[in-house]
């Protein structure tokens, strides 16, 4: 049976793994060995996929959430005043395909293809409005 999970929830539910991985290979970096701990983040996404069969797809469409939960997952600004939020770099590997977003040059993108991977402190270069509550 499918549970139904926000995208907020998916959200969360992939950071807390990062970060619950992540913590595993700091402190078990010694018994592990560098090649097993390497497999482990690498293999995220992976396991990550594989609870969609459980809860739906994991494809992330950022503009789903909504202002205040992309300040509780970390989301930042490029200007105090902007109203569009900047995309954690944590969250690339799990976007959508397709959804649209801006890059901080003001161009329209609307497919992941498109984006890169630069950053700056944590963000990507792109930048999505937030959902209506």
């Amino acid at each position: 049976m499918e549970k139904n999970l926000t995208t907020y929830e998916k959200c969360e539910t992939i950071r807390n793994h990062l970060l619950r991985k992540m913590g595993e290979v700091l402190c078990y970096k010694e018994s592990w060995g560098i090649k097993f701990s390497m497999e482990e983040i690498y293999n995220l996404p992976n396991i990550i996929k594989e609870w969609e069969e459980e809860y739906g797809s994991f494809a992330i469409n950022p503009c789903d959430l909504t202002d205040e939960e992309m300040q509780k997952l970390g989301f930042g600004k490029f200007t105090k005043d902007d109203k569009t939020w900047l995309i954690p770099i944590w969250l690339y590997p799990f976007l959508a395909d397709e959804f649209e977003s801006k890059c901080i040059d003001d161009k329209q993108i609307f497919k992941k293809k498109d984006m890169n991977t630069d950053h700056r402190f944590g963000y990507l270069a792109y930048s999505v409005m937030p959902k209506e509550k």
